[in-house]
């Protein structure tokens, strides 16, 4: 289990409403397969980003990631 510093700052994430409604329409077993995809995404994003220092891709690892973060939380309310 990760454990955060007592010094850390916790920035809210906020997920698009485009977003939210779209991971709530896919089946659980599209949510299963887009997660993959967008993790993946997100370290793809982050290294272009990286070697290239070009914002655009911190921005599209930031969208994945919001993606992630959407669909993590859809299974979890799923689940109960």
């Amino acid at each position: 289990m990760f454990r955060q510093k007592e010094t850390a700052t916790v920035t809210a994430v906020v997920i698009p409403d485009k977003i939210t409604k779209r991971v709530q329409a896919l089946s659980t077993g599209a949510l299963n397969e887009y997660i993959e995809t967008h993790v993946s995404e997100v370290g793809k994003y982050t290294r272009q980003y990286s070697s290239s220092g070009e914002a655009a891709y911190i921005e599209e690892a930031l969208t994945n990631a919001q993606v992630v973060l959407a669909i993590v939380t859809e299974l979890k309310n799923r689940a109960g």
